[in-house]
């Protein structure tokens, strides 16, 4: 029983560290190319939407943004299995229900009113021989931590 435990729990942690990583590298592309202010008073109004993409390991990273209020910004992701199908669905879709033609798909917030941090929920959908890959990947975040208090 121990074993399956600490089996499931690895599991899991190498799963968490993945979305994280993922949604670091997001964010990192989003502030670098101007499409992420960190600053909240730099933020765009609120329900303002933005999209942009960038390659990750010769994979295409679609994202959008949409601004919420209290100095959120929320974040959705989709790494495409092909350019194909990233052009045939929008970001969203390919967040609910299309992520079967996806590598991973996630979603999270960016708090910056109480501090710049990625919030510590989302959804992360992932196949599993990627989980690894992405989870092991050295990503520093550009201004903002990786994770915050969790916030209800």
């Amino acid at each position: 029983m121990g074993t399956i435990k600490a089996t499931s729990k690895n599991k899991e942690n190498k799963r968490v560290k993945a979305w994280q990583n993922f949604m670091t590298r997001v964010v990192n592309e989003g502030v670098s190319s101007g499409f992420i202010k960190l600053d909240e008073h730099e933020a765009e109004d609120v329900d303002t939407i933005k999209e942009y993409e960038f390659l990750l390991n010769k994979h295409l990273v679609r994202v959008l943004t949409r601004e919420i209020a209290y100095g959120e910004l929320s974040i959705i992701a989709a790494m495409c299995m092909n350019e194909e199908i990233c052009d045939e669905h929008n970001v969203a879709a390919l967040n609910i229900g299309r992520h079967k033609q996806c590598i991973a798909t996630a979603r999270g917030w960016l708090e910056r009113k109480t501090g710049q941090y990625i919030q510590d929920i989302g959804s992360f959908q992932c196949r599993d021989e990627y989980v690894d890959r992405l989870a092991d990947m050295n990503v520093k975040p550009l201004g903002f931590a990786k994770s915050g208090p969790f916030m209800r």
